[in-house]
């Protein structure tokens, strides 16, 4: 069931661009088994044409994926935030399950804090590298008191240079794909493929980095 809500939520991605990225980038930090990185990453591959130049592209990225992505992410992470931050440890080990985190897992977040400049460089790198769960540091954010003025700021900034990343690597995707089935038998275009290869292979190490985290 959960394969075909991301197939569809991939799909809408294709037909709506934008909107459909700022409505999935809010779901799945609700519906937190799906992985963070696939919206971006498939929204570059699908939405961000294989002719532009690198610097247009960037620009197609950030305005048509990291943006939306970030603004969806960073509304949808309310509901885990507001309520670690008004139900507290209590209420993540009776309803955290739903959302993919234990008390063990907020624990562990909650001790890279010191209540500093530290936390708010903590809090941005974290949610700006794609093998952290962003729900997860919403619930630790908000059992450990991270204000809102503080939390959103760097959720959203967070996001955005995540997605944009992600993006960059789904357009580089896409590109290589439509360099490759065209001529395969040019160098350039195997080692391009070779390239992407290696993009796939991250993504891949993120999203089991990913899955470590929230099973450990």
């Amino acid at each position: 069931m959960l394969k075909e809500f991301t197939l569809n939520l991939i799909e809408a991605i294709k037909q709506s661009g934008p909107k459909s990225v700022f409505l999935a980038g809010l779901i799945e930090q609700i519906v937190s088994p799906i992985p963070s990185v696939l919206i971006p990453t498939s929204a570059g591959f699908l939405l961000i044409s294989k002719e532009l130049k690198f610097w247009s592209a960037i620009a197609q990225i950030f305005s048509q994926i990291s943006l939306p992505y970030a603004l969806g992410a960073t509304a949808g992470t309310t509901v885990l935030y507001l309520a670690a931050f008004y139900g507290g440890r209590a209420l993540i080990e009776k309803f955290g399950k739903f959302f993919g985190l234990s008390i063990k897992h907020i624990d562990r977040f909650k001790n890279k804090f010191t209540r500093g400049f530290k936390d708010e460089v903590i809090i941005f790198l974290l949610v700006a590298l794609p093998a952290t769960p962003i729900s997860l540091v919403a619930a630790s954010c908000g059992v450990i008191g991270i204000t809102a003025l503080e939390f959103y700021p760097l959720i959203f900034v967070g996001t955005l240079v995540r997605s944009l990343f992600l993006g960059w690597l789904g357009w580089q995707a896409g590109e290589a794909y439509q360099t490759v089935s065209s001529d395969l038998s040019k160098a350039e275009n195997l080692l391009t493929f070779l390239g992407v290869g290696v993009g796939v292979a991250i993504v891949a190490f993120l999203y089991l980095k990913r899955q470590k985290i929230l099973k450990d």
